[in-house]
């Protein structure tokens, strides 16, 4: 996840999903939202606040 989102600098390019057109602090962001989503999502265990509950 992080090699997908990682940030364009100093003229090199960046992952792929990452925006170019973006400051870098936000690719950073993004890299940093989507990582810990999937995180929480694949170890929910160990992530008291990411409970999956089926729908009633």
């Amino acid at each position: 996840m992080r090699t997908a989102f990682q940030p364009h600098r100093d003229d090199k390019q960046g992952g792929p999903l990452a925006d170019a057109g973006a400051e870098p602090g936000e690719q950073e962001a993004t890299a940093a939202l989507f990582a810990g989503t999937i995180g929480a999502y694949k170890n929910p265990r160990e992530s008291p606040h990411s409970r999956l509950r089926r729908p009633h």
